[in-house]
C-alpha cells in the first residue's frame, strides 16, 4: 500500500507529525545503510510505491519500504532530541508510531 504519492509528500508528512506531536523542528531525515553509506527515497519502477536504496547500489543492495523509513526516522528523531522534550518511553513512542502508520 502506498501512503505517499511521491518523496516531497513523504517528507512533509514525517514533518508534520514530528512538528505537531512533539514539537521538533529541527528535522533528520537522512537513514544511513548497514555497508556506511546514506540510503536515498527512490519509487520503484511502475512508480507506484517509494522506498529507502543504498545510494551505493550497485555495489550494495540493501532496501527499506517507506513505512519502515518513516518509522525509523520519527523514532530516531524523537529520541536524539528527548532530553529536552517530554516524549514519554519508547514504548509510548513507538506504539505512537505505529498508529500513525498503520491510520
Amino acid at each position: 500500500m502506498n501512503y505517499w504519492k511521491d518523496r516531497k509528500e513523504y517528507e512533509e508528512w514525517i514533518s508534520y507529525k514530528l512538528r505537531i506531536r512533539y514539537s521538533i523542528h529541527r528535522i533528520d531525515m537522512t537513514i544511513d545503510c548497514e555497508c556506511g553509506k546514506p540510503m536515498k527515497i527512490r519509487m520503484n519502477r511502475v512508480g507506484s510505491d517509494l522506498f529507502w536504496g543504498c545510494s551505493s547500489y550497485p555495489e550494495c543492495s540493501k532496501t527499506l519500504n517507506a513505512k519502515d523509513g518513516a518509522e525509523h526516522l520519527i523514532q530516531r528523531n524523537i529520541l536524539t532530541q528527548s532530553p529536552t522534550l517530554n516524549v514519554g518511553s519508547r514504548d509510548e513512542i513507538s506504539s505512537y508510531i505505529r498508529s500513525l502508520l498503520n491510520a
